[in-house]
């Protein structure tokens, strides 16, 4: 098989932020579980996590794994509801702390969901710990740039500690968190905090005053809600190119295949071509701007930076399985034998403890013209997954000036492939994660991508649209003080 159409074929990661299955009201999540079905769904549930997660205990060692489930399977001592069920898991997860791992609530609630008028009407974004809107989808009169204080009589510290509790992270990274808060606040509060339908704000305007006023749920838009100020979402054109006054900025989306094929885009061609332009034009100065990029397919990583290095760069140390997922003995899910695949393409796998080891000794080989101008990459949460991959193989090996937020995505890898589902019997959560463990030759001990220059941006920069990351960049570049 074609190493590339494998990568994209087996390698495709996922967007892990998910806005479908979920609950259709309070009486619900107040229904209860028998003890012995939610012991008997845990058993599952902690039994799919042993025997298929590829990095179960990367992110957080076996001792800490095995003290979480045990914690949790303590807390099944009666009956309990769905709410504290799913939380009890929930928590666990947590512990992972893999941002390709999440726990959903049932399918059966996701086509009744997306019609319910329980989500907040604004979206929001986090600063400092503080809640700003951004923006407003109702006639409420809320005023862009408020700081919200309270929701239903709970603080927005007290809210936060909840949603952010639930949100998937490698190692807990949290502008991760924070990021994912800009396009799903709402989604996540509704599941996790309230979605009474009427919520009871206390908000402090921009000119400092203080209000009290109450609104009404609205139905989820995608159109509209899994936007931000900032520019995330995947619908948007995901590559945009330009050169102004010698400096040449490339704004990537996404490295979904599937996101540039549906925009009828050459991902390679038109890689190629932007390349030979900067080539030809002599252009010293690159910005690389992946905010809210949230992965696609390995090979789009490997491919731009083989645009970038003036010699061949080993991208990955190995790819991982499970000896369950690669012999064909997870019983949780329907799949293939992994073996049969890989040692199709490789030859004979290795097996080196709990895993089969995937080789990947092939470099990344170097693409003409490459840049040898000054490269920056633009970065925040949402740059995740394979794209944050390939941030840190670029820091690693001294490609390019890092400016933003720190990327969503660990250091050391992460994981892909695709999610498998695997639902629990009784309650029918949804356990979702990724089969193949994708360690980057990287050897520092780092838990993220360190940023060379952290810049944040104000309420104010975001709701008036001042791209704040971006002039920092022309003002390294017209100081003449990139560092490297």
């Amino acid at each position: 098989m074609n190493m590339n159409k494998m990568k994209i074929k087996i390698l495709t990661l996922l967007l892990t932020i998910v806005v479908f299955g979920n609950v259709s009201g309070q009486n619900y999540l107040e229904g209860v579980i028998a003890k012995d079905s939610a012991l008997q769904d845990f058993s599952v549930f902690k039994s799919a996590l042993l025997t298929g997660h590829p990095s179960l205990y990367w992110f957080n060692d076996s001792l800490a794994i095995s003290r979480s489930l045990s914690n949790a399977e303590s807390q099944i001592t009666e009956n309990l509801t769905n709410k504290k069920f799913h939380s009890i898991l929930s928590n666990v997860m947590n512990d992972v702390s893999c941002g390709h791992s999440y726990l959903l609530y049932p399918e059966t609630y996701a086509r009744k969901f997306d019609t319910s008028s329980i989500y907040l009407p604004f979206l929001i974004t986090e600063i400092d710990n503080k809640l700003f809107v951004t923006k407003v989808f109702d006639k409420s009169g809320i005023a862009v740039g408020s700081k919200i204080a309270a929701i239903n009589n709970q603080t927005t510290s007290e809210i936060l500690a909840v949603v952010k509790s639930k949100i998937p992270t490698d190692k807990g990274i949290s502008s991760k968190k924070e990021r994912s808060l800009d396009i799903l606040f709402s989604y996540y509060y509704s599941i996790y905090v309230d979605n009474s339908g009427e919520y009871s704000l206390e908000i402090l305007k921009p000119n400092g005053e203080k209000d009290e006023l109450i609104v009404d749920g609205i139905s989820w838009d995608n159109d509209h809600m899994f936007h931000s100020l900032r520019g995330y979402g995947e619908s948007r054109y995901p590559i945009q190119f330009e050169i102004n006054n010698n400096i040449a900025e490339l704004t990537l989306r996404s490295f979904g295949m599937k996101i540039f094929k549906k925009n009828g885009i050459d991902f390679e061609d038109t890689l190629s071509n932007i390349f030979q332009t900067l080539s030809k034009r002599n252009i010293d100065n690159l910005i690389i701007d992946l905010r809210g990029n949230v992965g696609g397919s390995l090979f789009s990583g490997e491919l731009l930076l083989s645009y970038l290095s003036a010699t061949p760069i080993k991208y990955y140390k190995n790819n991982v399985i499970r000896e369950a997922i690669g012999e064909g003995k997870f019983e949780y899910a329907d799949l293939p034998r992994f073996l049969d695949f890989f040692e199709e393409e490789y030859g004979e796998l290795e097996r080196i403890g709990i895993h089969y080891i995937i080789p990947r000794e092939d470099s990344i080989e170097i693409n003409k013209p490459d840049f040898s101008g000054h490269v920056f990459f633009l970065s925040d949460g949402l740059t995740f997954s394979s794209t944050s991959n390939f941030l840190a193989v670029c820091s690693r090996n001294n490609i390019g000036t890092l400016i933003g937020e720190t990327p969503g995505g660990a250091y050391s890898g992460g994981n892909g492939g695709g999610p498998t589902q695997i639902t629990l019997p009784n309650s029918k959560f949804r356990l979702f994660f990724y089969l193949i463990g994708i360690n980057l030759n990287v050897e520092d001990n780092r838990d993220s991508i360190e940023v060379d220059h952290k810049v944040t941006l104000s309420i104010n920069e975001i709701i008036n649209g001042v791209d704040l990351q971006k002039e920092y960049v022309i003002n390294l570049i017209e100081n003449n003080i990139p560092k490297k």
